[in-house]
Protein backbone atom coordinates (compact mmCIF):
# COMPACT_ATOMS: atom_id res chain seq x y z
CA UNK A 1 0.00 0.00 0.00
CA UNK A 2 1.42 3.65 -1.12
CA UNK A 3 0.82 6.70 1.29
CA UNK A 4 0.99 10.03 -0.10
CA UNK A 5 0.75 12.83 2.06
CA UNK A 6 -0.37 16.01 0.02
CA UNK A 7 -0.84 19.20 2.07
CA UNK A 8 -0.73 23.09 2.24
CA UNK A 9 1.48 25.02 4.58
CA UNK A 10 1.47 29.10 4.66
CA UNK A 11 3.56 29.61 7.79
CA UNK A 12 5.34 26.42 7.49
CA UNK A 13 3.27 24.68 10.49
CA UNK A 14 1.20 21.97 8.25
CA UNK A 15 4.99 20.91 6.56
CA UNK A 16 5.94 20.33 9.82
CA UNK A 17 3.14 18.24 10.45
CA UNK A 18 3.40 16.18 6.97
CA UNK A 19 7.39 15.58 7.82
CA UNK A 20 6.66 13.90 11.19
CA UNK A 21 3.57 11.67 9.27
CA UNK A 22 6.50 11.17 6.17
CA UNK A 23 8.81 9.51 8.88
CA UNK A 24 6.15 7.36 10.28
CA UNK A 25 4.47 6.79 7.15
CA UNK A 26 7.31 6.49 4.48
CA UNK A 27 5.09 8.08 2.23
CA UNK A 28 5.65 10.84 -0.68
CA UNK A 29 5.09 14.32 0.19
CA UNK A 30 3.92 16.57 -1.67
CA UNK A 31 3.42 20.35 -1.22
CA UNK A 32 0.48 22.05 -3.06
CA UNK A 33 1.34 25.85 -4.08
CA UNK A 34 -0.43 28.62 -4.76
CA UNK A 35 0.58 30.17 -8.35
CA UNK A 36 0.27 33.72 -6.79
CA UNK A 37 2.29 33.58 -3.50
CA UNK A 38 0.50 35.80 -0.58
CA UNK A 39 2.48 38.85 0.08
CA UNK A 40 2.18 41.23 2.53
CA UNK A 41 2.71 41.34 6.21
CA UNK A 42 0.58 39.20 8.25
CA UNK A 43 -2.40 41.07 8.14
CA UNK A 44 -2.52 41.53 4.75
CA UNK A 45 -2.34 38.14 4.40
CA UNK A 46 -5.24 37.46 6.67
CA UNK A 47 -7.37 40.27 4.57
CA UNK A 48 -7.33 37.77 1.66
CA UNK A 49 -7.92 34.83 3.36
CA UNK A 50 -10.96 36.08 4.50
CA UNK A 51 -11.85 37.49 1.18
CA UNK A 52 -11.16 34.28 -0.26
CA UNK A 53 -12.71 31.51 1.95
CA UNK A 54 -15.58 34.19 2.36
CA UNK A 55 -16.14 34.20 -1.81
CA UNK A 56 -14.81 30.80 -2.17
CA UNK A 57 -12.31 31.81 -4.43
CA UNK A 58 -10.24 28.65 -5.40
CA UNK A 59 -6.90 30.14 -6.43
CA UNK A 60 -4.65 28.67 -9.20
CA UNK A 61 -2.42 26.04 -7.57
CA UNK A 62 0.79 24.18 -8.09
CA UNK A 63 0.78 20.47 -7.26
CA UNK A 64 4.17 18.62 -8.02
CA UNK A 65 3.74 15.81 -10.53
CA UNK A 66 2.12 12.90 -8.96
CA UNK A 67 -0.22 9.93 -10.27
CA UNK A 68 -3.25 9.35 -7.55
CA UNK A 69 -3.83 6.23 -8.96
CA UNK A 70 -0.45 4.88 -7.56
CA UNK A 71 -1.84 5.92 -3.85
CA UNK A 72 -4.59 4.04 -1.61
CA UNK A 73 -3.78 5.88 1.55
CA UNK A 74 -4.45 9.86 1.25
CA UNK A 75 -2.77 12.04 4.43
CA UNK A 76 -4.50 15.57 3.49
CA UNK A 77 -3.33 18.58 5.56
CA UNK A 78 -4.36 21.97 5.90
CA UNK A 79 -3.69 24.88 8.04
CA UNK A 80 -7.39 26.60 9.31
CA UNK A 81 -8.33 29.59 7.56
CA UNK A 82 -11.16 31.58 8.94
CA UNK A 83 -12.80 28.06 10.25
CA UNK A 84 -12.38 26.44 7.23
CA UNK A 85 -9.70 24.59 4.59
CA UNK A 86 -7.18 26.50 2.72
CA UNK A 87 -8.39 28.06 -0.55
CA UNK A 88 -5.31 26.30 -1.63
CA UNK A 89 -6.49 22.68 -0.32
CA UNK A 90 -9.94 23.64 -1.93
CA UNK A 91 -9.05 24.43 -5.29
CA UNK A 92 -7.00 20.82 -5.09
CA UNK A 93 -10.35 19.11 -3.55
CA UNK A 94 -12.29 19.84 -6.56
CA UNK A 95 -9.66 19.46 -9.21
CA UNK A 96 -8.51 16.14 -8.07
CA UNK A 97 -11.57 13.64 -6.64
CA UNK A 98 -10.42 11.37 -3.42
CA UNK A 99 -13.27 8.75 -3.66
CA UNK A 100 -12.11 5.55 -3.56
CA UNK A 101 -9.02 6.47 -1.76
CA UNK A 102 -8.58 6.23 2.31
CA UNK A 103 -8.47 10.20 3.10
CA UNK A 104 -6.65 10.89 6.30
CA UNK A 105 -7.28 14.67 7.23
CA UNK A 106 -4.72 16.50 8.98
CA UNK A 107 -5.06 20.04 10.51
CA UNK A 108 -3.14 22.63 12.11
CA UNK A 109 -4.12 25.41 14.06
CA UNK A 110 -3.65 27.45 16.83
CA UNK A 111 -7.41 27.51 17.78
CA UNK A 112 -10.60 26.31 16.62
CA UNK A 113 -10.77 24.44 13.36
CA UNK A 114 -14.81 25.74 12.53
CA UNK A 115 -16.07 23.53 9.59
CA UNK A 116 -13.04 22.03 8.58
CA UNK A 117 -13.67 18.31 9.28
CA UNK A 118 -17.52 19.25 8.06
CA UNK A 119 -16.16 20.52 4.49
CA UNK A 120 -13.68 17.75 4.37
CA UNK A 121 -15.95 15.31 4.92
CA UNK A 122 -18.30 16.94 2.11
CA UNK A 123 -15.35 16.87 -0.87
CA UNK A 124 -13.82 13.79 0.48
CA UNK A 125 -16.92 11.63 1.35
CA UNK A 126 -15.58 8.42 3.49
CA UNK A 127 -12.76 10.64 4.81
CA UNK A 128 -11.47 9.01 8.27
CA UNK A 129 -11.35 10.35 11.68
CA UNK A 130 -8.91 13.33 11.36
CA UNK A 131 -6.49 14.82 13.67
CA UNK A 132 -6.00 18.72 15.05
CA UNK A 133 -2.36 19.55 15.05
CA UNK A 134 -2.13 22.48 17.43
CA UNK A 135 0.43 25.41 16.68
CA UNK A 136 1.64 28.22 19.23
CA UNK A 137 2.89 30.51 16.65
CA UNK A 138 5.42 28.28 15.21
CA UNK A 139 5.50 25.73 17.93
CA UNK A 140 3.92 22.68 18.14
CA UNK A 141 1.98 21.96 21.17
CA UNK A 142 0.17 18.39 20.09
CA UNK A 143 2.43 15.49 21.62
CA UNK A 144 4.09 14.40 18.57
CA UNK A 145 3.56 10.84 19.72
CA UNK A 146 -0.47 11.52 19.26
CA UNK A 147 0.24 12.46 16.18
CA UNK A 148 2.86 9.08 15.36
CA UNK A 149 0.17 7.02 17.29
CA UNK A 150 -2.96 8.41 14.74
CA UNK A 151 -0.52 7.88 11.65
CA UNK A 152 0.53 4.15 12.78
CA UNK A 153 -3.21 3.20 13.26
CA UNK A 154 -4.08 4.85 9.76
CA UNK A 155 -1.58 2.27 7.88
CA UNK A 156 -2.78 -0.48 9.63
Amino acid sequence: MKNLIIYYSLSGNTKKAADIIQSVTNGTLAQIRTIKPYIGNYKDIVVSAQNEVRNKIMPPIYVPEINLDDYETIFLGTPVWWYSISPALNTFLHTYPLSGKSVFPFITGDGWWGHTMQIINKLCPGAHKGIEIQFDGSELITNQYEIIKWAKNAIQ
